[in-house]
């Protein structure tokens, strides 16, 4: 985003401390950047008045002045004369229209000096409005200082607001009085990208004749579409304010993910932010579709870091750019058009066997996504027997997969169903890492099955199959021997006879309900509200009829009850072990992925499922269980976020992959960085938190929170 005077003007009437840059009102409309000067220069509007000038506090010589500081400065402006005093007339007042913007939290400081301020100087002589960029309309607009190419960085933004809302009101017969500001870095957001950046994108694809599929890129998180009614900017102004903003935005991420998870989680937010962005760096040097890439993540990331509750948003955006820039980067490297997709590798590789009864496919090599790797196991169901269980210990901590393996006599395991992580509202006595879904371990319900989803299922007799389960299938245990049996889900009782259940996939409140609400989470009772309340992230809520009973019954409970569960029906009492999973990825041979069938929706657990705005575009680890004809099991372990070995799969790829091994069923488990798989006291997959670059060391292991084992019969 250019400055009223480039670099080389600056230093050239810079001397050791101060400059006085005149402007010509000839010199002001041409500088005005993109669409703002468009505007005006179309309407034939210059700017009235005396001529202004700006007097810059630069610091020492050869250093860079910047305005923000890491240590969270606050900042200050200030204006020393009131309009009358300064003889400020309607001549002073540009009929401009300012942009919104924001101070950034964690803006990084220049390199070798200290931060500086610019102070805007204002007399009876000398006035001194500073235009803002073309973009948003709002209460601030900053400008680069004098000297500064485009951003902070580059050296220093300035900024001063009115009242109002604008600089100067055409017509009013006065200019806008400035308001002294300051501004906590804490809680503000610099915003420095051009408003309407998404059609500045869409037309560098259609002059540079980029693939029309970009803009489905370009579009993701948000709308196609200007963001004001003035004219677009230009595509190099919004790249440039793109650079200036890019440095500052993995601490930015991580600033804004720790007030939603704890803090490791947010700073793998942050560590793959940065990563995302140096591949996005080298795959731009080489392709313009690279750049319109590069320049769409950090415009539409910035708006993110702008909202609330945004980090659910802001880790699934960098995922996603993460698989658009692997398929640039491989798709451009390859040239051909004629690579295998991923499950063609499984169709073209022969099993090996690696111990009685168990078999495996070690696979590698270039698909048309990317780099792929995969590991499958294949278990005759008359060698194995299988466990399900919650592998935490009684602090809550995760287990290492293999010595978990290796303590239970396992010959095979891998990682289980989904857990509570990301979710911002994590209540007691939930914790981090609880179980989500159904968890059966030697007959005994340790989680209820929340959620309908499928789940793997091994019945008392050893037979393998997958089943979808709910609360309707279950009872629950009150002390006392008191039992309730949900009747319906997520709907207000018709007719007051049975309990129904709340969960997340309805909201986070109920409310309208006839009687008594009871609120449970992790296997305990909350509390007893009446006609609705807030549905616990991880638990639900129970509606009881309206009467007396109901209500004395609410009223016999005390806070931190332990409940149980056990299935309803005859046919449940013989499962032997489950884990919940999903979506279903294939059934009777079909494709098929019911999200919304499942309770992959609204705000159900894990919220980085249900809140997937991509639509199956994300190239992720994965991991998935699938059942032969002849009712063999099939692990499939898929690698991802590394951009030189596994780029990773979508979830239609990981169904292809799975029906080329031979299933007529299967379904998803939790992949990502809790995808885990070993076999014969060897770790098959490449597990890691983080996103790796050409390069890079493997990073963090993430331990396991439940797990499936395959034990020799």
């Amino acid at each position: 985003m250019p400055g009223l005077l480039d670099a080389g003007q600056a230093a050239k009437r810079t001397r050791h401390g101060q400059s006085e840059l005149p402007l010509g009102k000839k010199r002001v409309r041409q500088l005005l950047p993109g669409a703002l000067g468009q505007q005006h220069r179309a309407a034939g509007r210059g700017i009235d008045g005396p001529l202004e000038r700006c007097r810059l506090d630069h610091g020492r010589p050869g250093r860079r002045a910047g305005l923000l500081r890491q240590d969270r400065q606050r900042i200050r402006q200030s204006s020393h004369h009131q309009d009358d005093e300064a003889g400020c007339g309607p001549a002073c007042a540009p009929r401009i229209r300012p942009c919104t913007a924001h101070v950034l939290p964690s803006m990084p400081r220049p390199a070798g000096g200290r931060v500086h301020r610019t102070r805007i100087d204002r007399s009876a002589e000398e006035h001194s409005h500073r235009l803002p960029p073309a973009g948003r309309s709002g209460t601030h607009a900053l400008m680069p200082a004098s000297g500064s190419a485009h951003g902070p960085e580059a050296g220093g933004w300035r900024g001063q607001r009115t009242e109002g809302g604008r600089l100067g009101s055409p017509g009013s017969g006065r200019a806008s009085r400035p308001v002294p500001l300051e501004l906590s870095v804490q809680d503000q957001e610099i915003r420095m990208i051009p408003s309407g950046w998404t059609t500045a994108c869409a037309a560098f694809v259609s002059e540079r004749g980029l693939p029309p599929r970009l803009l489905k890129a370009v579009a993701a998180f948000g709308a196609l579409a200007p963001g004001s009614e003035l004219p677009a900017p230009a595509f190099a102004d919004v790249e440039r304010a793109a650079e200036a903003l890019a440095g500052g935005l993995p601490s930015r991420v991580q600033a804004a993910a720790s007030r939603e998870v704890d803090e490791a989680q947010a700073a793998m937010f942050g560590r793959r932010c940065g990563a995302v962005l140096t591949l996005l760096e080298q795959v731009a040097r080489r392709l313009e579709a690279g750049r319109l890439l590069r320049t769409a993540f950090v415009a539409r990331l910035d708006e993110l870091l702008a909202a609330e509750a945004a980090a659910i948003r802001l880790r699934a955006l960098i995922d996603f750019c993460y698989s658009q820039a692997a398929v640039l980067h491989h798709t451009e490297a390859d040239g051909t058009g004629k690579l295998p997709a991923p499950w063609e590798l499984v169709q073209r590789s022969r099993w090996k066997r690696l111990a009685r009864g168990l078999f495996s496919l070690a696979i590698e090599g270039m698909t048309r996504r990317g780099p792929t790797r995969m590991s499958l196991l294949r278990f005759d169901r008359f060698r194995f027997t299988f466990r399900c269980l919650d592998a935490r210990d009684a602090s809550g901590e995760g287990a290492v997969l293999e010595e978990l393996a290796g303590t239970c006599g396992a010959v095979a395991a891998l990682s289980g169903g989904f857990f509570l992580y990301s979710e911002p509202d994590i209540e007691p006595p939930a914790r981090r890492h609880d179980p989500v879904g159904l968890l059966v371990t030697d007959g005994r319900v340790v989680v209820p099955p929340l959620y309908r989803r499928p789940a793997f299922v091994q019945d008392a007799e050893g037979r393998v199959h997958f089943r979808p389960f709910g609360m309707k299938d279950v009872v629950i245990e009150l002390p006392g021997g008191l039992e309730l049996r949900p009747g319906a889900v997520n709907s207000k009782p018709v007719a007051a006879r049975a309990p129904v259940v709340f969960h997340r996939a309805h909201g986070a409140v109920v409310e309208g309900l006839p009687g008594p609400v009871l609120r449970f989470s992790a296997g305990r009772y909350l509390e007893s509200l009446s006609g609705g309340g807030r549905i616990p992230s991880g638990g639900f809520v129970l509606s009881l009829p309206a009467g007396r009973d109901w209500e004395g019954l609410a009223g016999s409970l005390a806070a931190g009850t332990a409940v149980g569960f056990r299935f309803a029906a005859r046919p449940g009492a013989e499962v032997a072990q489950a884990m919940a999973g999903g979506p279903t990825l294939l059934s009777g041979g079909r494709i098929v992925l019911p999200l919304a069938e499942e309770d992959f929706t609204g705000l159900a657990e894990p919220l980085t499922f249900t809140q997937d705005e991509t639509g199956d575009q994300n190239l992720l680890p994965r991991l998935a269980l699938g059942l032969t004809a002849d009712h063999e099991v099939i692990v499939a372990a898929v690698d991802g976020r590394n951009f030189d070995r596994a780029v990773g799969l979508t979830l239609s790829d990981l169904s292809s992959v799975l029906r080329a091994a031979g299933c007529t069923d299967a379904i998803n488990m939790d992949g990502g960085s809790s995808k885990r798989l070993v076999a014969a006291g060897c770790v098959l997959d490449l597990p890691s938190t983080d996103i790796l670059g050409p390069g890079d060391a493997a990073g963090e292991v993430r331990a396991v929170h439940s797990a499936i084992l395959a034990l020799p019969r």
